[in-house]
């Protein structure tokens, strides 16, 4: 299949210089995934019997004891409202999809939008029997195939950017603000941004429902706000990306 056949991305995902996009394009070949390397143009086509709505996906990595080499795995997350139902795996390297037993999410609402960094994904979360803690973090291992919480710095009323360096490296983070800006008017809750923290620059994009058109903003320290027309109908997704030669595998057939 070609990348050139799909005309829609649900969703995009970023791992170790790999993409794991969700495809649609209905008079081709219905909605699927696909593990794509920009760098090098490899692609693998994945197939989902249960690829619908009501499914999200992550990507990460961990390291094969038989091999020694990193390798990668597909997080499938059904759920029914905020209800999660199950979870299952692919594995790459294998072709294959097992559901995960057992899960222990440890909250009862799962954000669906998610991050991947050093092999693991995290997503917001939080928690009906302990609402006084807000939001928190939920990070999945893909080692141990086993879901972790993590907290977050304290909610403040305003437009902060809090960064932490100790990600994956232990359940304890220290959270250090780099930025604090004033977004007027606010930009949506759910909304996707990327930080630079040394030139202290705030990139996101929204759609701008009175022009129908999709906006990415660009903010510094100095609360000027550079607006920038991305076009029509898009919704896109901004990714941190740093180009790879990492190979994809094939599996066995």
């Amino acid at each position: 299949s070609s990348l050139n056949h799909f005309r829609h991305y649900q969703n995009c995902h970023s791992s170790d210089g790999l993409l794991l996009c969700v495809c649609v394009n209905n008079k081709v070949e219905g909605t699927r995934l696909v593990v794509w390397n920009p760098c090098t143009g490899q692609t693998k086509w994945i197939q989902h019997r249960k690829i619908g709505y009501t499914y999200t996906y992550a990507l990460g990595s961990y390291q094969d004891n038989k091999s020694g080499n990193k390798s990668y795995k597909i997080l499938s997350r059904r759920f029914y409202g905020h209800q999660d139902l199950e979870f299952e795996i692919y594995e790459i390297n294998s072709n294959l999809w097992r559901r995960i037993l057992d899960v222990n999410v440890d909250c009862t609402d799962m954000y669906i939008r998610n991050v991947s960094l050093k092999g693991k994904t995290y997503w917001f979360a939080t928690d009906e029997k302990e609402k006084q803690l807000g939001l928190f973090l939920i990070s999945f291992d893909y080692t141990t195939e086993r879901f972790e919480r993590l907290c977050l710095p304290y909610p403040h009323p305003y437009h902060e950017i809090w960064v932490t360096n100790k990600i994956g490296e232990t359940k304890v983070l220290l959270w250090i603000k780099v930025l604090a800006v004033d977004l007027t008017p606010a930009p949506k809750f759910d909304v996707l941004f990327l930080v630079d923290e040394e030139k202290k620059v705030l990139v996101y994009t929204q759609n701008n429902g009175y022009k129908r058109q999709t906006m990415v903003y660009i903010v510094g320290e100095d609360n000027k706000v550079r607006e920038v027309a991305f076009g029509d109908e898009f919704k896109p997704f901004l990714l941190n990306y740093v180009p790879s030669l990492t190979q994809i595998q094939q599996g066995d057939d």
